[in-house]
């Protein structure tokens, strides 16, 4: 039987930990660095209105991730002790499970904030001439329009 992976549980513990979670903090700090470029290209070249329905939404995409995360890191401890059993034919049968559909969208089908807060504040008149003249009215505007949006989007996840 060919080997289907690195055996973890031989050799120097640190080395084998330290091989495993370095590429995972090299990434975790590249998604930290692209954040903060994020946020000062949105603020300086967007304005504070762009930035602050930036911050608005923000949450929902890490609390996305955080679940399709969540869901990943289950789905390879059943392929971990399976693995460690050797055995490879359930390995096979886990590794085939059908992905719930919302995993399975590709990221460009799914409705996102950005692409629905520029239409519902249109819609509710939320316009850079409120926020200037009336910005506490054009506050409560914009969380109107996030509530709406994440009605939309929590609608489009659950139905879809």
């Amino acid at each position: 039987m060919q080997s289907i992976g690195k055996n973890m549980t031989a050799g120097s513990p640190l080395r084998l930990i330290l091989a495993l979670s370095l590429p995972l903090m090299v990434a975790n700090a590249f998604q930290q660095l692209y954040t903060v470029a994020d946020t000062a290209i949105v603020g300086n070249v967007l304005g504070l209105g762009a930035l602050a329905a930036l911050g608005a939404v923000d949450w929902f995409n890490w609390m996305m991730l955080s679940i399709v995360q969540g869901l990943a890191q289950g789905f390879s401890v059943r392929m971990a002790r399976q693995f460690g059993a050797g055995d490879r034919a359930v390995i096979d049968d886990v590794a085939q499970m059908k992905c719930p559909k919302f995993l399975a969208v590709n990221k460009t089908d799914l409705v996102t904030p950005e692409k629905l807060m520029p239409q519902l504040a249109k819609d509710a008149g939320a316009t850079e001439q409120l926020k200037a003249s009336d910005p506490m009215r054009w506050g409560g505007l914009m969380n109107t329009c996030k509530a709406q949006a994440e009605e939309i989007l929590m609608a489009e996840l659950i139905h879809s």
